[in-house]
């Protein structure tokens, strides 16, 4: 019977811990891009004319 348990190579583990951390970082700065882009999206939504307007009358008829 063979040995199934057998841990791998110790540079087939540092190898797939560098390609993980490399995944890891690209996973980071692709949220980065993510979370600018959705700002951006919602700075484009609050400065819509019609939101605006909206804004404007609600704060009319909370006064």
């Amino acid at each position: 019977m063979s040995d199934i348990s057998a841990f791998p190579e110790p540079k087939v583990i540092e190898k797939t811990i560098r390609n993980l951390r490399s995944v890891s970082y690209q996973l980071d700065a692709l949220t980065m891009n993510l979370d600018e882009l959705i700002a951006m999206v919602e700075e484009d939504i609050r400065r819509n004319p019609v939101n605006t307007y909206r804004r404007e009358k609600m704060q009319q008829v909370l006064k």
